[in-house]
């Protein structure tokens, strides 16, 4: 599941960059895709670091492993991250269009 969530968002975060290469606003076009660039490190980094980290600990140590629950604390951390971030381009999405459009 969380494999999939993490193609879809960097299908996604390149869709939104590509469609903010079109746009006018200069000034939207560079704040949001500061935010965006972001998210989709961080994805990829979920993707293909920490994931394969925590399934092999899980497999290695077990679930129940400090070494687990470091890197599980890691996982949850970086979601958080995207999750802000994202409500960030969210919300600032109606002021940047509104005050530089």
């Amino acid at each position: 599941l969380f494999m999939g969530v993490e193609y879809l968002g960097i299908a996604c975060g390149l869709l939104m960059l590509g469609s903010l290469w079109l746009n006018k606003a200069a000034g939207y076009r560079r704040a949001a895709a500061s935010l965006i660039s972001v998210m989709l490190i961080l994805t990829v980094v979920s993707l293909l670091v920490i994931d394969p980290w925590l399934d092999h600990v899980k497999l290695v140590d077990g679930a129940g492993s400090g070494q687990f629950i470091w890197a599980h604390t890691l996982a949850s951390v970086v979601y958080g991250v995207l999750c802000l971030l994202a409500l960030v381009l969210v919300v600032r999405s109606g002021k940047w269009t509104l005050t530089e459009a």
